[in-house]
């Protein structure tokens, strides 16, 4: 992507500045001109709002427009609501709940903190963001302890103008909620899952990933911890370009639920990539070209680069130790064997081998697709 280059402008509604030398003198195509329209250039860099160490706070019925930063930031916020806000022109998330070390998706001490509890974002309309939606950081995974964040009811469109990974619904941590939203018209992803316990429901995903390529409108992977995130009542319409996946569940995500959603005009429905006990049942495809499809490392010479950091995530969670490096501690990894035991009964098994890969690599990916509909 090029920005601020005066040979391409085409359209109405671009400009180019050209700062040579002090002039600051804005630059329109043809027939662009300004005559009788709005016109906003902002400074501006911080958040309209910040909520820090804060209890029951509510933000309503504003309009926030215009920051080179994000729009409203949470930390250590518990039960605060944001209600019917329009968040535009924002450079970078138009809601951020947390923070995060890295948002590389391949890093495998990436961790979320300081996102409180049972905050909620509702009834609001976020547009024209130069990043994405909500980021939704909430819960602890090492103990399971949900966040119980909740993004519901919004419209969030236009967005990650100037960066990927930049979805409408950052799922980060554990038991954080995503559903009645109205997502749509974005080049890149809609939801990024990176934790456990998950709800996407009930949600209209229209017009995404339109210009990107190996990437689903619904994007999840590189840990096969990420346990039980489900993916429920939702309408997949529209979704591009060739090679995009509706629900991606890439490089070792395992343990993801999808049942009763809609998928109409979408190349690829289902993606499993080498994860273990995807289950996807009573959904509806409708002008699909592929159902589903499921690959494992083994094929065309794998393991990729990338599975060491899916190893190492694997131990992260689920070796026992003093909770530092690539370990847990003792009373966590209890704690997880009892949450998930009876969904995943062999998961004390597969950790007690000295070496996770074989877990990762030489067992069946128990992958299923039940009762299409087509």
């Amino acid at each position: 992507m090029a920005q601020n280059v005066l040979s391409e402008l085409d359209a109405e509604g671009e400009y180019y500045i050209d700062r040579h030398q002090g002039r600051n003198t804005l630059y329109y195509p043809p027939g662009g001109t300004v005559a009788g329209k709005e016109i906003s250039l902002t400074s501006f860099d911080a958040p309209f709002f910040q909520l820090e160490n804060v209890k029951g706070v509510t933000l309503k019925g504003l309009r926030l427009n215009g920051t080179t930063g994000t729009g409203v930031r949470l930390l250590d916020a518990e039960e605060c609501v944001l209600d019917g806000l329009e968040i535009l022109n924002v450079s970078m998330d138009a809601v951020a709940i947390g923070e995060a070390d890295d948002a590389i998706t391949a890093v495998a001490e990436y961790r979320t903190s300081r996102g409180g509890h049972r905050n909620k974002v509702i009834n609001s309309r976020l547009h024209d963001l130069g990043g994405g939606g909500v980021f939704a950081a909430g819960g602890d995974r090492d103990s399971l302890r949900r966040g119980d964040h909740v993004v519901a009811h919004n419209e969030i469109y236009d967005f990650s103008k100037l960066a990927t990974y930049t979805p409408a619904g950052y799922m980060y941590g554990v038991g954080n909620v995503f559903r009645h939203n109205h997502v749509h018209d974005a080049p890149h992803m809609a939801i990024q899952i990176m934790g456990n316990d998950m709800e996407i429901s009930h949600n209209r995903f229209e017009r995404l990933v339109t210009h990107a390529s190996d990437q689903g409108v619904i994007y999840s992977g590189r840990d096969y911890t990420y346990l039980n995130d489900v993916v429920a009542y939702n309408h997949f319409k529209d979704i591009g370009a060739a090679g995009n996946q509706a629900v991606y569940m890439d490089d070792g995500m395992s343990g993801m639920v999808v049942h009763h959603n809609v998928f109409e005009n979408v190349q690829h429905g289902l993606f499993f990539q080498s994860g273990h006990g995807n289950v996807a049942r009573d959904n509806v495809f409708k002008d699909v070209r592929y159902i589903g499809h499921d690959k494992i490392y083994h094929e065309n010479a794998l393991p990729v680069p990338n599975a060491k950091v899916v190893i190492e995530r694997f131990n992260d969670m689920l070796k026992v130790g003093d909770g530092t490096g690539f370990a847990n501690t003792r009373e966590n990894v209890e704690r997880w064997y009892r949450h998930y035991g009876r969904q995943y009964p062999n998961i004390r098994d597969n950790v007690k081998k000295d070496n996770a890969a074989a877990f990762a690599f030489d067992r069946p990916p128990g992958n299923s697709t039940r009762r299409p509909l087509r």
